[in-house]
């Protein structure tokens, strides 16, 4: 999901939202949960919060839609648990038991290092 914040997070200035204790920090998905940057509204409708107006919507979506036909094609389950609680309101131990340990990249260099092979700062 890092790699996604190249192409949905295209100013250098919107990755504010993206760092620590912000909403959108943290790569995790939730039901009702707006701070995280993946929501689940129902079954078929997904919320993705992480692009930005500088973005190129078209280029945004067709990013999604290759990586999602990725992970059918090698018919990946998705391993998130659904968290409902904020994030930052979690103390390491509560984050590890729901999986949460990645968090979005920081700044606009970072996304490209992830899309061309390098590490996040949490890798």
């Amino acid at each position: 999901m890092g790699s996604l914040c190249a192409f949905g997070i295209a100013n250098f200035g919107c990755y504010v939202r993206t760092v620590k204790d912000a909403a959108g920090a943290w790569i995790w998905f939730c039901t009702e949960n707006r701070d995280l940057p993946v929501r689940k509204i129902s079954k078929q409708h997904w919320e993705l919060c992480m692009m930005d107006s500088t973005s190129n919507p078209y280029l945004f979506v067709a990013v999604i839609l290759l990586a999602g036909l990725r992970w059918l094609s090698k018919k990946t389950d998705l391993a998130w648990v659904d968290c409902n609680i904020f994030p930052n309101l979690l103390d390491e131990g509560q984050r590890a038991k729901y999986g949460l340990d990645k968090v979005m990249s920081s700044n606009f260099p970072e996304s490209i290092g992830i899309i061309e092979g390098g590490r996040s700062r949490e890798d």
